[in-house]
């Protein structure tokens, strides 16, 4: 009988006392991640605007819209000059592809896709992957006003196969160049 007892008493303890020390790292850690993701999303807008820093730049985070949000947009990040005319805009999505979360970067200059950052992927590197890094190739340079069904003509002969995760990275591609072109006009 009283094993009965000090054996569930015992398990909730160590329990308790791991639970509590996750706690404690998760914690400790917590503005660690968070300061390694700002600087991996500041290094990505650095990398697809084609800038070492942002001395002489403003920077303006407007909310996305509901429209963007719902496919994908956490946060749009623009980019003006000292004297207040709009240098670049990008947008930060995170998606779920066929591989799991993908978080990635699309930046237009210029009524032009300037390219495409991918921040995190747990798409498999020679499939998934693949498709991502020549989709990037692919738009960069093309015209923000590009069709999404020349986008995914041409990509599919790219990279065939792709479905899961072309279908929710073009659908927040289509929405963030519509609302980047609407934006300039």
């Amino acid at each position: 009988m009283k094993k009965s007892i000090k054996l569930p008493l015992f398990l909730g303890s160590v329990a308790l006392i791991c639970s509590a020390a996750l706690a404690i790292v998760n914690e400790i850690t917590e503005p660690v991640v968070e300061q390694n993701e700002i600087k991996a999303a500041n290094e990505g807008y650095l990398a697809l605007f084609g800038l070492d820093s942002f001395d002489g730049y403003k920077i303006a985070t407007p909310e996305p819209t509901s429209e963007l949000s719902a496919k994908g947009v956490k946060k749009v990040f623009e980019l003006h000059e000292s004297n207040d005319s709009l240098f670049g805009v990008a947008y930060d999505f995170n998606v779920r592809g066929y591989g799991g979360e993908l978080i990635f970067q699309i930046a237009f200059k210029d009524s032009k896709y300037l390219g495409l950052n991918v921040v995190s992927s747990s798409e498999t590197p020679s499939f998934g992957g693949e498709y991502l890094e020549a989709l990037g190739t692919y738009l960069k340079g093309k015209d923000a006003s590009l069709s999404r069904a020349k986008i995914e003509t041409d990509t599919v002969a790219i990279k065939a196969g792709t479905t899961v995760t072309r279908t929710p990275v073009l659908d927040g591609i289509e929405v963030a160049a519509a609302h980047y072109v609407a934006g300039i006009k």
